[in-house]
């Protein structure tokens, strides 16, 4: 009898042994490769990831929608320089009095057809120069601001692709491990038939797999939403079936923490476009302050023809050249653009120095993630190998008889918490240097 207590024990203790297919809570928790189980499923990197964001982000295509508007701009500006053609007719006629060249007026009452096409050349200094320098530096602030748009929807699709390849990852092991313990309590409660175990023995270790099973359901509802949260990211159909190829790998590289301050200021684009947006201001502020005082200045000419009638007329030639200033509301002596103006500069440098200010704390707070995540995921990889030992030892003391079933009850569970921990670490320790890139500025990868 006692035999066959030792033969079941050691027959319960095989199922959680090492066997292929079985993941070990050692330090390199491999990633599992999850088969496609619909053809129209949707296997992805976090490369893909970006690029599929890149052309279908609806943040990215109203970014580029406002760069298009903000060109369309700096065009309609610089147009201001070029000629217009104004095609005209005309008739005329005229009753009572004109004033003929010796100073006599005659009562006339006369009639006349002219036809002619006119060219207007309207030239307005204040309104070319700065306005179109202005354009300018709004062009370069919408290209900022693509590329800030850029960064923020990849973030959130880094974010998005390593939640959904943790619940994966969370799925394929908890799936494995519920297996083992299941077959351990089926063994477990034949022992206690045979009156060799007791049943709080079975108790303990049927807890232990509804806690196991309880892992395995969240894992799943976490995969669903994160799939229609990443299909969201990316802009495709919340609908279509999503799977990852697992966590992605980072530089791990440093930079000192000095460095990657002065990285993330010379690099990042919206502080480009906050810069921009300044200078936009101050161009603006410099036309109405000084543009004005440069006169405008037209020309038109308009040669055509003159008679009693269309098909009786001559050909005559009109021409009329003007230069002149604006006085008053948007021109000269006009306070109350000009305040305008000045707070509008005053307003842009503010969000200057409060971008710079976000980004050195950005930078600071993605450093530090980025440099103590490598120590989490270390100390989660020691846990777990420790974890791996004690569930070793446990069961190498139970085949001499040396140690109750409870212990290796509790064994097996510090391993299995070891493991998810294990997990989360890794998934966080991907994101911190992800973010840390991105922060940066320094690319896709």
């Amino acid at each position: 009898m006692r035999l066959t207590a030792r033969v079941l024990i050691l027959a319960a203790l095989g199922a959680l042994a090492p066997h292929p297919g079985y993941p070990q809570p050692s330090v390199g928790i491999a990633a599992p490769q999850i088969s496609d189980g619909a053809q129209d499923t949707l296997r992805i990197d976090l490369a893909q990831a970006y690029r599929i964001t890149l052309g279908g982000n609806f943040n990215v295509k109203e970014a580029d929608a406002n760069l298009d508007r903000a060109r369309g701009s700096q065009l309609a500006v610089s147009e201001a320089i070029l000629p217009s053609i104004n095609p005209v007719f005309r008739f005329t006629k005229h009753r009572d009095l004109l004033q003929n060249t010796e100073g006599q007026f005659l009562n006339v009452d006369k009639q006349s057809a002219h036809s002619s096409a006119g060219l207007l050349l309207t030239w307005r200094p204040s309104e070319i120069i700065f306005r179109r320098a202005a354009a300018g530096a709004d062009v370069r602030a919408a290209e900022a601001s693509s590329a800030a748009s850029r960064r923020d929807a990849l973030w959130e699709t880094a974010r998005r692709y390593v939640t959904l390849a943790s619940a994966e990852e969370r799925i394929e092991i908890s799936q494995r491990q519920l297996e083992a313990l299941t077959s351990v309590e089926e063994q477990t409660a034949a022992r206690v038939k045979l009156g060799l175990s007791s049943d709080l023995d079975r108790l303990r270790l049927q807890e232990q797999v509804e806690r196991q099973r309880e892992e395995l359901i969240r894992a799943r509802v976490e995969r669903e939403a994160g799939i229609g949260q990443l299909a969201l990211a990316i802009g495709q159909s919340p609908s279509r079936p999503l799977k990852t190829r697992g966590l992605p790998d980072t530089d791990t590289s440093r930079v000192p923490y000095s460095e990657a301050v002065a990285e993330g200021l010379s690099q990042r684009s919206d502080l480009a476009a906050a810069r921009a947006r300044a200078s936009s201001a101050r161009r603006m502020q410099t036309s109405w302050s000084y543009g004005r005082l440069l006169p405008d200045f037209g020309a038109e000419v308009s040669p055509g023809f003159l008679g009693p009638t269309f098909g009786d007329s001559q050909r005559t030639f009109d021409a009329n050249v003007f230069l002149g200033w604006t006085i008053g509301p948007g021109g000269l002596l006009d306070p109350g653009r000009l305040r305008t103006a000045r707070s509008d500069v005053d307003l842009a440098d503010i969000h200057v120095a409060e971008t710079e200010a976000r980004i050195t704390a950005e930078v600071r707070e993605a450093f530090a993630a980025a440099t103590t995540v490598h120590d989490l995921e270390a100390a989660a990889s020691r846990a777990a190998a420790a974890a791996e030992q004690v569930l070793t030892l446990t069961r190498d003391r139970d085949r001499r008889g040396l140690t109750a079933p409870y212990e290796l009850i509790r064994a097996t569970d510090a391993w299995l918490s070891s493991s998810r921990q294990l997990i989360q670490a890794r998934a966080e320790a991907a994101l911190a240097r992800i973010r840390l890139n991105l922060v940066l500025e320094r690319g896709e990868n």
